[in-house]
């Protein structure tokens, strides 16, 4: 299910969309391991009902490799925000957010100058829950 939902996305980015889509609260921390090799972790905050910011890291040992940024990211669908970011006019970072319960797919185009050759953005992260500590007490 969440391959369809990933593709109907793509078809919503291939084609744009007109207005901007409202947003639904995502805040949060998003995480993704492939054993001890690699790891990626993704935090979203809302900003307003048509964007968020989010900070994205991921890194692996072996190969070593690591890429951080943080940008802000625009609904473009209920379930589908995209980013764009670009440096010295001639290396960009694309990355798509697909959203489907607590999973949260990334694709990214033309990022590989914000992050080591042997890694990427891409993968599927799952929302984590809030620790007692973090909590806000009413």
């Amino acid at each position: 299910m969440l391959r369809s939902i990933f593709a109907a996305s793509i078809v919503i980015i291939c084609l744009g969309s007109a207005d901007s889509a409202p947003a639904q609260n995502r805040e949060g921390t998003y995480v993704y391991s492939i054993g001890d090799n690699a790891s990626g972790e993704i935090k979203i905050s809302t900003v307003d009902i048509r964007s968020f910011k989010f900070r994205i890291g991921i890194g692996s040992n072996n190969p070593a490799c690591v890429g951080e940024f943080s940008n802000r990211a625009y609904w473009i669908a209920p379930n589908v925000a995209e980013s764009q970011f670009s440096i010295h006019n001639n290396h960009s970072c694309r990355l798509i957010f697909v959203f489907s319960g607590n999973a949260l797919v990334v694709k990214e185009c033309e990022c590989g100058n914000f992050h080591g050759a042997s890694c990427d953005f891409e993968g599927t992260y799952s929302r984590t829950l809030r620790s007692a500590k973090s909590r806000k007490r009413p």
